[in-house]
């Protein structure tokens, strides 16, 4: 069982190379736990572009929305540990 941070450090390192496209085919699964490592999985992704786009930008409509998406992960990656995920 992977602990919150590992879980985080997992999904961050594939969300540096993965595109959404690619995740889209793991979502039909019909085991929950898989569906929800994806959708973390597009969340980290999403996060990692805001994140650059914000380099560049000053928006704090984008800095807002960049927060509550990674309290989002938080939470999911908690759940994820909670019900053992080990990646």
């Amino acid at each position: 069982m992977k602990s919150q941070q590992e879980i985080l450090n997992d999904l961050n390192s594939l969300a540096k190379w993965m595109t959404l496209v690619q995740t889209v085919p793991y979502m039909s699964s019909g085991d929950y736990k898989n569906r929800m490592m994806v959708e973390a999985l597009q969340l980290a992704i999403r996060i990692n572009k805001l994140s650059i786009a914000l380099k560049t930008r000053d928006d704090p409509l984008m800095i807002k929305q960049l927060e509550f998406m990674k309290e989002y992960l938080n939470i999911l990656t908690k759940r994820m540990e909670q019900e053992g995920w080990d990646g």
